[in-house]
């Protein structure tokens, strides 16, 4: 092969590999039950991607666009865009509830545009946050307890805004979240209300979020209630 013709495959094979990374992920791993070499709780999943499972493993796997959660045991498995397909093992598939495919597009808003003033306070309630104004949440979780994705570490302020009262200050370390990036609100005992709606604010920007009436606080399904801070989509 001549030099030219060799720079040429490169190229492509890098342009290749480019596009591969460049996939936005359509599944998240809520769960794994035994050995599975490359697969761990909390990974995200790539259309295309494919692993095996002994009979004696198991897998849940949450969808993100179409709110399907798998749990598959033994077998081939190939992921989908909105399911899995499972070769030699067997599979038990429900929806539910989830807005995590806006929650993965959802960069939220720069605070020098939102006009919010978060402040907490261990005096007095009447110093509470103070919210000039509360615009339409970006996205809805279904768990009362969110698992909070971040990127970076720092202060995190989850702050009630439709009325005063609740506000909660996370100073966050990269070596005390779980798989280095996911504060878990159930694993930490805390929950929000249910009806109430909430702004994070985390690294100079600001997302809007509602808890659904009907939220169930402690572990619920991840995609109930991811709420991803920090990325850009």
């Amino acid at each position: 092969m001549n030099v030219w013709l060799r720079a040429q495959v490169l190229a492509l094979a890098c342009l290749q590999a480019q596009g591969v990374f460049a996939q936005t992920p359509v599944a998240i791993v809520e769960e794994v039950k035994g050995k599975i070499p490359g697969l761990e709780a909390m990974d995200y999943l790539l259309p295309g991607q494919t692993f095996h499972l002994s009979q004696d493993c198991s897998v849940a796997i949450g969808y993100l666009k179409s709110c399907v959660r798998e749990t598959i045991r033994g077998g081939e498995v190939e992921i989908g865009n909105e399911q899995s397909t499972v070769e030699k093992g067997l599979v038990e598939r429900g929806r539910v509830e989830c807005d995590a495919q806006d929650m993965m597009a959802t960069p939220g808003q720069a605070l020098d545009a939102t006009g919010y003033v978060l402040r907490g306070s261990s005096t007095a309630n009447a110093e509470l946050p103070a919210v000039p104004r509360a615009p339409a949440p970006q996205v809805t979780l279904y768990g009362s307890a969110p698992l909070v994705e971040l990127k970076g570490a720092g202060p995190l302020v989850i702050a009630r805004i439709d009325v005063k009262g609740e506000y909660l200050k996370f100073d966050v370390d990269r070596e005390n979240l779980m798989r280095g990036r996911f504060l878990d609100l159930a694993a930490a005992g805390q929950s929000l209300t249910p009806g109430g709606v909430y702004a994070a604010r985390w690294q100079k920007r600001l997302i809007v979020f509602r808890i659904d009436p009907s939220a169930k606080p402690g572990a619920t399904p991840l995609l109930g209630r991811l709420l991803r801070l920090g990325f850009t989509p």
